[in-house]
């Protein structure tokens, strides 16, 4: 069975061409700068790379392109081939929770809680039901691993009322990429039973705890930018910020959050660079880098050190994502400041970039494990399995 699986990035699109009976990557790509006659796309598959430069004035432009290029290198005979589509929808629609199999009636409902926020993802999926008209297309909510977790977790102190006419609660993000490190650490233990801190650190952070492979808290909130420090969002602050700074610069409430999401965390405190790697190359002769380097840092810790109290211990610390995964100096910092906690890395086992592999010394109390993430099989496999009921 021939499933896609679909990533929608703003004005970019990720997509993966995978044969489930054998589990095997056929063909993976990307589609940019969507809506402009500048767009582009890029296609790989055995060891060989296409790109082109096209316009690409909607999704329509992009579903027939693709539908061309797949035809064309002899994955498919015709779009009937494909039998189901996994869209990741990171956004955070009102009323809908769980994964669900599309049809005309249920998209047409489809709607943002937050309408202020890009509407890519759902004039992505219609062109795909359009150009894939025998294929189930089926959203899969980042949020919906976090549907397990207490009231107590996911609801704010504000008034109840606000979650209960305006949806004001926890949603979270990442959370395909939690359930999929939740799952390889239960083939790693080969056990169902485990205290795990998943940490999902890259241009956005997030990190999940875990109990018996339930989601019981996330440390993302109502969208996407609240939460723990990143690259360029601020994470968690005082709301009264907000109204200051609009009256300070002159700005109005959405400029303002643009602020916090884009020009803040390791990028507005080092006013330097959103990239880790160069932050970390600053330290010595910079004191704003290592002042953002720190606060990286420590709001992790904090955030992991929540987890241990929350969770009663911790069983398995796992870092993923393109900064845990690559990243051996945040590694390294990150579990020295949880020494108190008893976790001890081994330095030659740290020394390692996307792969699986424990990192944690044999004394230490909690098993440490590097595990690249891989959100377009984890998006395929949920597909597959709802399609098969």
């Amino acid at each position: 069975m021939k499933i896609i699986s679909v990533e929608y990035f703003n004005r970019d699109m990720k997509f993966s061409l995978w044969e489930m009976e054998s589990t095997e990557l056929l063909v993976s790509g990307f589609f940019n700068r969507i809506g402009s006659e500048d767009g582009s796309y890029t296609v790989l598959f055995k060891n060989e790379k296409i790109s082109e430069n096209v316009v690409l004035n909607d999704y329509d432009d992009v579903t027939s392109y693709l539908v061309d290029l797949l035809i064309q290198l002899d994955f498919i005979y015709s779009t009937s081939d494909i039998k189901g589509i996994g869209h990741k929808l990171s956004q955070v629609y009102s009323q809908l929770s769980n994964d669900i199999i599309f049809s005309q009636d249920s998209l047409s409902k489809l709607k943002l809680l937050d309408e202020s926020s890009s509407k890519f993802e759902i004039l992505g999926v219609q062109s795909f039901m359009n150009k894939f008209p025998e294929s189930l297309n089926i959203g899969l909510f980042d949020y919906s691993f976090f549907q397990t977790m207490k009231k107590s977790q996911f609801l704010f102190p504000v008034p109840y009322q606000w979650y209960e006419k305006y949806g004001i609660r926890k949603y979270g993000v990442d959370g395909i990429t939690h359930e999929y490190i939740c799952s390889k650490i239960s083939d790693l233990l080969h056990d169902n039973s485990f205290k795990l801190v998943s940490c999902s650190l890259g241009d956005s952070n997030s990190i999940c705890s875990i109990y018996n492979g339930k989601a019981v808290d996330i440390s993302s909130g109502f969208l996407n930018s609240s939460g723990i420090v990143s690259c360029t969002s601020s994470g968690n602050i005082d709301p009264a910020i907000i109204p200051y700074i609009m009256e300070c610069e002159g700005k109005n409430a959405g400029e303002v959050i643009d602020d916090l999401n884009n020009v803040s965390g390791v990028l507005g405190l080092s006013e330097l660079s959103d990239n880790i790697n160069n932050i970390l190359e600053s330290t010595e002769n910079d004191d704003k880098s290592s002042l953002a380097l720190d606060k990286y840092i420590i709001d992790i810790v904090y955030e992991i050190s929540k987890s241990y109290v929350l969770l009663e211990g911790i069983d398995v610390l796992v870092f993923t994502s393109k900064i845990g995964e690559n990243s051996i100096s945040i590694r390294r910092k990150i579990s020295e400041k949880l020494s108190c906690l008893g976790v001890k890395i081994d330095l030659d086992a740290n020394n390692v970039c996307e792969k699986i592999q424990k990192i944690s010394s044999d004394d230490s109390k909690i098993l440490v494990y590097v595990i690249p993430s891989d959100d377009s099989l984890a998006i395929a496999k949920k597909a597959y399995n709802m399609i098969n009921g």
